[in-house]
């Protein structure tokens, strides 16, 4: 079989088996291999540098996909699968994580910190959408005993600024407990801050303005 390749558009490579398009890579790594043009090859060479150049190609997606935010390693595994490179996926993950481009931990930690700031969540879902996202237990717990949390005072500022109107009456008071236990406060913590908020309203209200 005759390989021929050809330059594409920026720094794309198109190579072709017996004058049939067969794939794409990019220039760098495809002059770094050092095929010759018009190379004879057989079906065992073929089959690895196919092999290759899928690796080097999901390597580019994942590379463009970590340039965009942090990923996890679960994340970037399920997107290249999602993308066709399944076979290959791991094996990317894993030199992503030997470059540093990849690390659970600091995903984690960056990623705690934007919903705890984002979106006002507790500790305990916020343990829970590091699990989604396949952090491990161990770092989960690194990361969550890091977190500075006042948790009666938080909910207290997410309720004067997102669900004071709901409370005068039950549904509105179920309504908000549902609400943040959602995100992530416990029942307890919940109680107490209603019960300032609520002495807080009973003070203003009995205030004497004559």
């Amino acid at each position: 079989m005759l390989l021929t390749y050809e330059k594409g558009r920026a720094d794309k490579i198109h190579i072709s088996i017996d004058g049939t398009y067969t794939m794409t890579v990019d220039a760098t790594y495809w002059y770094g291999l050092g095929i010759k043009n018009k190379t004879e090859i057989n079906e065992e060479e073929l089959a690895q540098l196919k092999s290759r150049v899928n690796s080097r190609r999901a390597f580019n997606k994942a590379i463009e996909l970590i340039s965009r935010r942090e990923h996890s390693r679960k994340e970037i595994v399920t997107k290249l699968t999602q993308r066709g490179f399944a076979e290959v996926a791991e094996d990317v993950a894993d030199e992503l994580e030997r470059l540093d481009y990849l690390d659970d931990e600091r995903f984690a930690g960056m990623y705690a910190k934007e919903l705890k700031q984002r979106k006002s969540m507790g500790k305990r879902r916020i343990a829970q959408e590091l699990y989604l996202k396949g952090i491990s237990r161990d770092i989960i717990e690194i990361v969550t005993e890091e977190i500075n949390e006042s948790p009666v005072e938080e909910i207290i500022e997410i309720i004067n600024r997102k669900y004071l109107r709901y409370l005068g009456d039950e549904k509105g008071r179920t309504r908000t407990v549902n609400a943040l236990v959602r995100l992530g406060y416990g029942y307890s913590d919940i109680k107490n801050a209603l019960n300032t908020v609520s002495d807080e309203v009973d003070n203003l209200s009995d205030m004497d303005y004559d």
